[in-house]
């Protein structure tokens, strides 16, 4: 999923996180780079990167060839898979979209 509004400011964003020491225990997925939304800071525990729920089913139906079926079993099956405090979070905006 590209930026609709990429081209509306003169500079484009620079996502690459791991320069900054405040990220540097950040999880990144990279097959969802398209769908990375940005960093959650919390004040109880490290910051994590939050990817769009939508936009990762997207990517991994049309680039990665799964049916919507198997996207959504495999977006569940990362959510419900601990990979420690540093994991990255998937926003549902479905509530939002309809």
């Amino acid at each position: 999923m590209k930026d609709p509004y990429k081209k509306r400011g003169g500079n484009s964003v620079n996502f690459d996180f791991t320069t900054d020491e405040s990220y540097a225990e950040v999880m990144f997925f990279q097959q969802f780079e398209d769908a990375l939304l940005g960093i959650i800071e919390r004040h109880d525990g490290p910051p994590c990167a939050c990817y769009s729920q939508s936009g990762a089913i997207t990517i991994l139906i049309e680039e990665h060839g799964l049916s919507n079926e198997d996207a959504h079993y495999a977006i569940t099956r990362l959510l419900e898979t601990d990979l420690g405090p540093s994991a990255p979070c998937f926003l549902d905006t479905s509530i939002v979209e309809r």
